[in-house]
């Protein structure tokens, strides 16, 4: 301040108080943990590496890291089996180390997850999917905000994979996804899903007859939002199969689309067989100029897409 008059404003934040969460230090059994936990309760990992294995989640809980800048880090994965209201999670690091299958699975046709809640969080390494559903169970919303997703293996399985039951919402912002997936969506069920400040980057490179390219979104009622992200490196050239790195089957993308601000760099087959024929409406080819993308940093250097504030906003600088 300059008197009354306000000079520069600066946003921040604090760490964790732990307030009625329960601090986890390293060494403590995060499984036994949450077995015994109350359902609503709240745990602040404080720092460090804990195991859960195959966790099947039965009840709902809050977990954070305690330093953003120092991710305490899960490996494994959770499942759910029964009815669980909310699975709340932030600055963590989950590292499936090419062992667990996804992040999060409905492993039950009574599997009911009302809400996943997910910011500032890692997910990396998983063998198989992100999160998935093939035995009719229920998702409410899978909200994912301010994560880096990254390794997800390409040969057995797609990233976000609902193929039954039923799901709400998939609200995916300010996120990178990296490194692997065979198919970024497939989702055939009715849903909302939307995209939207995200940065995709050497993804759906599989050259199989299951890479069906970024948005399988594939029943009438769905509707999907794709805005102003940068999508890189995507897909193959001159594929075998023609949906390879496509950015939507073309047979198999009938939801509702609202699609704006798109910016694209060296994605071959990105049109081809595409749904989306008429592409030049709502996206647009230009090299992000990124800082080191294969060591993970898409710090952009376009100064046309700094201003327009498109991708993942943690690399706009």
């Amino acid at each position: 301040m300059n008197d009354t008059k306000t000079r520069d404003t600066i946003s921040f934040t604090t760490l964790i108080d732990f307030g009625d969460a329960t601090p986890v230090n390293e060494g403590d059994d995060l499984t036994t943990i949450l077995d015994n936990a109350a359902e609503g309760a709240s745990f602040v990992l404080v720092s460090g590496e804990f195991n859960i294995g195959s966790y099947e989640l039965t009840k709902s809980v809050k977990i954070s890291g305690f330093k953003p800048t120092a991710k305490p880090t899960i490996t494994g994965r959770f499942t759910v089996a029964s009815t669980v209201a909310s699975l709340t999670v932030s600055n963590i690091i989950f590292n499936g180390n090419k062992e667990s299958d996804n992040f999060l699975e409905l492993t039950a046709a009574d599997g009911n997850l009302g809400a996943l809640s997910m910011d500032g969080c890692e997910i990396r390494n998983m063998n198989k999917h992100i999160i998935y559903n093939n035995n009719k169970g229920t998702f409410g919303t899978i909200d994912i905000n301010n994560t880096i997703i990254d390794g997800i293996a390409d040969d057995a399985g797609d990233g976000f994979d609902l193929r039954g039951g039923a799901l709400t919402s998939s609200p995916v912002s300010n996120t990178t996804i990296s490194n692997g997936i065979r198919s970024l969506v497939r989702c055939q069920v009715v849903a909302d899903v939307l995209f939207e400040n995200c940065t995709f980057y050497n993804i759906c490179t599989k050259d199989d007859s299951n890479n069906t390219g970024l948005f399988r979104v594939e029943k009438a009622g769905s509707k999907l939002t794709v805005k102003n992200c940068l999508i890189a490196n995507v897909g193959l050239s001159s594929p075998a199969n023609a949906n390879a790195g496509t950015w939507g089957r073309a047979d198999k993308l009938k939801a509702t689309e609202d699609f704006k601000n798109i910016y694209y760099s060296n994605s071959p087959n990105l049109w081809g067989n595409s749904h989306s024929a008429d592409y030049s409406s709502f996206a647009t080819e230009a090299n992000p100029g990124f800082a080191d993308a294969a060591s993970g940093d898409f710090t952009l250097s376009n100064d046309g897409l700094i201003d327009k504030g498109i991708g993942d906003p943690r690399w706009i600088k």
